[in-house]
Parts: C-alpha cells; sequence; structure tokens
C-alpha cells in the first residue's frame, strides 16, 4: 500500500520574539554548556491557525545564561483546515509530519533571531545545532475542546 501525504496549504504570518535574555554573569568559560529546548503548539478554530513557540535555555549547572522564546503564527488554507477536525469538531488533530515541519521552520527562524540578538557580543558563538526534531514530537498533536 502506498503511503502518500496530503500537501497542506499555509502561510507563515507572524514571528513574535516573546522572550530574550542574556545574563553574562551566568556564563563560566570552560564549564560544560547545555541546551534546553521547550515546544509548545497552540490553535485558534475560527481563524485557522496554528502557534508553534520554540524556547532554548543556554545552561550551565542548570544557570541559564541565554533564554530566548520565539513564536511562529502560520494560518491553514480552510479546506485543508478542516482535514484537521475530528468527533464532529470538538478535536483538532495536527499530523505529526505536518506538526513537525512547522517546528523545524519555526527553529530556524530561531536561530535567525538568536544570531540577530547577539551579533557583537562573545554571546555570538552559541548556536542551536541541526537536530532530530521528530525527537520532540513523537505524535499527532491533539487539542480537545
Amino acid at each position: 500500500m502506498e503511503n502518500i501525504e496530503k500537501i497542506i496549504e499555509f502561510n507563515l504570518f507572524k514571528i513574535i520574539t516573546e522572550q530574550f535574555a542574556l545574563i553574562p554573569g551566568s556564563f563560566e568559560e570552560g564549564k560544560e554548556v547545555k541546551l534546553k529546548p521547550e515546544l509548545n503548539f497552540g490553535i485558534d478554530k475560527q481563524n485557522k491557525r496554528i502557534m508553534v513557540s520554540m524556547l532554548f535555555r543556554f545552561e550551565q549547572e542548570n544557570k541559564p545564561f541565554i533564554i530566548l522564546k520565539v513564536a511562529c503564527y502560520f494560518t491553514i488554507a480552510p479546506n485543508d483546515w478542516a482535514q484537521f477536525g475530528k468527533y464532529d469538531f470538538n478535536t483538532v488533530v495536527i499530523p505529526q509530519g505536518f506538526a513537525t515541519h512547522l517546528a523545524m521552520l519555526t527553529i530556524g527562524t530561531l536561530r535567525g533571531v538568536l544570531h540577530a540578538k547577539t551579533e557583537n557580543t562573545t554571546f555570538n558563538r552559541f548556536i542551536i545545532p541541526t537536530f532530530n526534531v521528530t525527537g520532540l514530537i513523537k505524535s499527532d498533536v491533539i487539542f480537545n475542546e
């Protein structure tokens, strides 16, 4: 049996930097740096929109020295939004593959914001490495009303 994914028509219409902080006093040269990501989704059923927010904290010994949170807002074409509705439209199901794609776009956006916000500082050397986003999204994203 052939597995064919339907193409979902969407548009990125808004980007918001929700949080940004540099905390130089929490950074110590030579200590191990850990990255802590947090991914969240939200929906606006009435306007057929999906929000993806990504927070990254660069930490040493559980103390953050860079905090950045970006939200990307996507509008979904009405006919494609209709396929997300389940159980008389009381539940919205965003397919795992599509959710992963939106998350990857958001992470790419966050990388650009991080570069722009840290340009000409000593923190510009810190980047968000490539990683397997599917590890963050293990199943469909489900919203129940």
